[in-house]
């Protein structure tokens, strides 16, 4: 009796180192697996940090590109604004031109 006492003590024991083995062999994949995942947490939130430095500086160029379109327009606007009132002039100066040599030809 005391044998397979000793010999079912062995084997609990041998039982347990196994499932102690088995339980360590587990929480080591199970912090390898977090270890994993939260590198590549890191490397999403490095990337998406990147993405938006990156669309930050998009949007500044933009800026950047639509104040000087405006500011060509506003050039670009004086500019006709300027033309039209030569324009206004030269026709008025030419009427007044036609109608004083019509007026000379009629006397």
């Amino acid at each position: 009796v005391q044998a397979e006492l000793q010999q079912m003590q062995q084997e609990n024991a041998a039982q347990l180192a196994s499932a102690e083995g088995d339980v360590a062999a587990k929480a080591e994949a199970e912090r390898a697996v977090a270890a994993a995942a939260e590198m590549a947490v890191e490397k999403a939130v490095e990337k998406a940090v990147a993405a938006e430095e990156e669309l930050q500086a998009v949007q500044a160029q933009l800026q950047r590109v639509q104040r000087r379109r405006s500011v060509e327009e506003e050039k670009v606007q004086a500019q006709l604004q300027q033309l039209q009132q030569e324009n206004s002039v030269e026709v008025a100066e030419a009427v007044q031109s036609t109608e004083a040599a019509a007026a000379e030809v009629a006397a």
